[in-house]
């Protein structure tokens, strides 16, 4: 669809202009690029909800394969048999 109708998916690069469209007196037709289907609204909204959909499959997918935080910290808080660990006083 880009190629073809000019669609900015950068809302950095069609906000923007088309703001200043309408400032400059284009009115609602500065924000439509159908008749009536806000299609502005897509690069505004499609990479909050595919950043969203993004970190719930890594998590669900990947993550669940990965060691945990919590068991990390213990291994590393247990003491081992060659090594003791004291606390300095001042």
């Amino acid at each position: 669809m880009g190629p073809l109708t000019g669609f900015a998916m950068n809302p950095a690069r069609d906000i923007g202009p088309k703001a200043f469209a309408w400032l400059a007196g284009w009115g609602d037709v500065a924000f439509t690029g159908g008749k009536d289907i806000p299609y502005f609204l897509v690069p505004l909204c499609a990479p909050v909800v595919g950043a969203a959909l993004g970190a719930f499959s890594y998590r669900k997918l990947i993550g669940r394969h990965l060691p945990c935080d919590t068991c990390v910290e213990e291994e590393q808080q247990s003491p081992s048999s060659s090594t003791t660990q004291h606390k300095a006083s001042l």
